[in-house]
C-alpha cells in the first residue's frame, strides 16, 4: 500500500479479502472489525487511515505525535 489517497483503491481491498465480488469483499472487511461505506455502485469504500489504525499499521503513539499541540505561549504576547 503505497498510495497516498484517502481511501483504499479496489485492487488494494481486493488483496486485502482476497474476494473479486463486491458483497463478499463488504462482507470480509466487516468481519475483520473495519468499517465499510457502500457506495451506490456496490463498489466498498475504506477509509486508508482506519484501515491503518485498525490492523496497528499506525500505532497509537505515532498518531498522537502527529496531532498538533496549541502554542499557549503565544496568548501570552496578546496585545
Amino acid at each position: 500500500m503505497t498510495t497516498n489517497t484517502l481511501n483504499l483503491t479496489e485492487s488494494e481491498i481486493q488483496e486485502i479479502t482476497g474476494a473479486v465480488r463486491r458483497t463478499t469483499q463488504v462482507k470480509r472487511l466487516r468481519e475483520m472489525g473495519i468499517t465499510v461505506i457502500v457506495r451506490p455502485d456496490g463498489r466498498p469504500l475504506v477509509a486508508r487511515q482506519h484501515y491503518l489504525l485498525i490492523t496497528g499499521s499506525v500505532s497509537t503513539k505515532q498518531k498522537a505525535a502527529d496531532k498538533p499541540t496549541p502554542d499557549f505561549g503565544a496568548l501570552t504576547h496578546v496585545a
